[in-house]
């Protein structure tokens, strides 16, 4: 009985020994330059921990010939460590005994490994309760079986809560993609209505050229040097005052057409905008599908109808919609009966 304690003290301390040991001791750089062991630092820490997964505890539980193992690895271990510290340059050969000092640490993983690793599964099997791993389980699946029942109860009592606010959400949508397709024709509208405004000016400007032009020409004759002397000269002179002045009576109608055109085609589109604004408000107002359908029909043919340009005037003047009369007409008229007089 007091070898068996004997035993278990020696191998508690050579484990508690190598689980302490610090691998950055093995460097020693300012000892051996070029030849400082940091190639042998990541794989001591690989034994190091391999140790440290076996707790000394266990040592009161193996039986002899395991405590064996464990003491006989420990000092071995320690062993290489210690000879990496105790590494002499001034011996023959420094260079190979550096290597191989290195490559005993990193072969001895494998072996360590194959002695301890069934220790450590003993180990750990011996300190966890797999009876109360059991229990804790059960009670997180039924802990989760009752948030989830009370989730599903919590679901079902705002379901219509949900569904209203939804209906609210798309309505909401749906305005706000109304509301945006109608700033496109605010934008167009705007832009014709700048250059409405730029044509305006060049139409007022045209008119005081014209008018102008028109007082000069009363008195041109008068000056000596304009006055034309015989009948070709005043041919000559007239046609030139009549071709400046169609000059600028055309440019003075252009002006002015375009200003109007601009304007035609400013106020089209504020219609077209309105049309938009305010069709979320009628189709809510019908009562019946029918009724939205011509709602819908007017506000596409309001937006999609071709207007004039003020170029251009239509045979039929405005543009008819291309809608007729009957596919306005409710969906659920009645049919003429059978005994109607024929035509």
């Amino acid at each position: 009985m007091a070898d068996i304690e004997e035993l278990i003290e020696e191998t508690r301390a050579s484990l508690e020994r190598v689980q302490t040991f610090d691998a950055q001791q093995l460097v020693q750089r300012e000892k051996l330059g070029q030849l400082s062991f940091e190639g042998a630092v990541k794989p001591a820490k690989r034994l190091v921990g391999l140790f440290l997964q076996l707790p000394t505890s266990i040592t009161e539980a193996l039986p002899a010939n395991e405590l064996n193992v464990v003491k006989q690895h420990s000092n071995a271990t320690y062993q290489l460590f210690q000879d990496v510290l105790d590494f002499d340059m001034e011996q023959a050969e420094p260079r190979q005994r550096h290597d191989a000092a290195v490559k005993k640490i990193v072969d001895k993983h494998q072996q360590l490994f194959t002695a301890l690793f069934p220790l450590i599964s003993y180990s750990m099997a011996r300190t966890v309760d797999f009876n109360q791993l059991e229990a804790q389980g059960r009670a997180a699946v039924q802990s989760v079986r009752d948030q989830a029942d009370q989730l599903m109860q919590e679901i079902e009592g705002q379901k219509t809560e949900a569904a209203d606010i939804l209906d609210d959400v798309r309505a909401a949508a749906a305005e706000q993609g109304v509301s945006q397709q109608a700033q496109y024709f605010k934008d167009e509208a705007d832009q014709h209505q700048t250059d409405a405004k730029k044509w305006r000016d060049y139409t007022i400007g045209m008119a005081v050229a014209v008018g102008v032009y028109g007082i000069v020409t009363l008195f041109l004759h008068k000056w000596t040097l304009l006055t034309p002397s015989n009948l070709y000269e005043t041919i000559q002179f007239t046609a030139g005052k009549l071709v400046v002045f169609f000059v600028l009576t055309y440019m003075l109608v252009l002006c002015a057409k375009n200003f109007t055109s601009n304007r035609h085609n400013e106020i089209v589109n504020r219609h077209r905008q309105n049309a938009l604004m305010t069709y979320k408000a009628l189709v809510d107002a019908g009562g019946t599908p029918e009724a939205r359908d011509v709602v819908l029909n007017h506000a596409a043919s309001s937006i999609y109808r071709l207007h004039e340009t003020g170029y251009t005037r239509g045979s039929e003047g405005g543009g008819s919609s291309s809608s007729s009369v009957i596919e306005m007409l409710p969906r659920t008229s009645l049919p003429l009966s059978g005994g109607g007089s024929g035509l």
